[in-house]
């Protein structure tokens, strides 16, 4: 059925410039006009979204690791009060082991997990690069493909751009 849904959408987009080309023989120039040019990406974008996974998502989990409880504390209570993230979980007792200027390191740290929308995320960055003491903080997201609806709208409803 799958299949059968994207060739229609290309078929259609395929008749359209097709169809386009075709009627512009007649004009002095071979070029669609700017309406079957819209319509012809909206097509292409509504056939990525439904079938190749949407361009971008909506909400993120950003993870951070924090050296003490102190610092997870601060980080976790400013994301949450400035409406950059909607929860923070702080998971105590992770063992990191990494390289850093040239040496293995092993140390105890505390993870942040963060929700919030994809569109904060610089902000959360420059929050967490404001009130963190490494020199180099790690802050990585990823995208949320999926999820229960509902919780995801809290996340949206709980931050602000």
């Amino acid at each position: 059925m799958l299949r059968a849904r994207e060739g229609i959408l290309l078929g259609i987009a395929n008749f359209l410039v097709i169809d386009c080309e075709v009627n512009d023989e007649k004009s002095r120039e071979n070029t669609m006009d700017s309406t079957s040019i819209l319509f012809v990406l909206c097509i292409l974008g509504l056939y990525h979204n439904l079938f190749k996974g949407s361009v971008s998502s909506m909400h993120s989990i950003a993870y951070v690791t924090c050296p003490n409880e102190t610092v997870a504390n601060k980080i976790a209570s400013l994301l949450v009060t400035s409406k950059l993230a909607a929860c923070v979980n702080i998971i105590p007792s992770i063992q990191s082991i990494y390289t850093w200027n040239g040496k293995v390191e092993k140390d105890s740290e505390l993870l942040l997990l963060i929700k919030t929308q994809t569109s904060l995320m610089e902000r959360v960055i420059e929050t967490v690069k404001s009130n963190h003491p490494y020199e180099c903080p790690e802050v990585i997201a990823t995208e949320i493909k999926s999820g229960y609806p509902d919780y995801l709208q809290w996340i949206t409803d709980s931050t602000s751009n």
